[in-house]
């Protein structure tokens, strides 16, 4: 008998690079700027519809508000397919 073997290598199983995402950080510095963006969005049509007395259709108008902030900094072409993606999905 030989006193080495052969020993069969296993991949190396590596982790997820998710270290960097779920570390801790300061926020941005422009962190409001997205946040005010919302409810400037949110607000003006949910303002006129109370003013309109029509409070029951505030719902679909937050629904659009979003689907328009979806796809809010993004190229036009990349910005249709999220905003139809989304009213897809919301629709579904």
């Amino acid at each position: 008998m030989s006193d080495t073997f052969t020993r069969s290598r296993q991949p190396v199983a590596r982790g997820l690079p998710l270290a960097a995402a779920l570390r801790p950080g300061r926020p941005s510095d422009t962190w409001f700027k997205p946040a005010l963006s919302v409810v400037v969005a949110c607000a003006v049509p949910h303002l006129t519809l109370l003013a309109l007395g029509r409070l029951d259709l505030v719902m679909y108008t937050m629904a659009g508000s979003l689907c328009a902030l979806y796809g809010h900094g993004l190229p036009y072409a990349r910005r249709a397919r999220t905003v139809a993606g989304v009213v897809l999905s919301m629709a579904g």
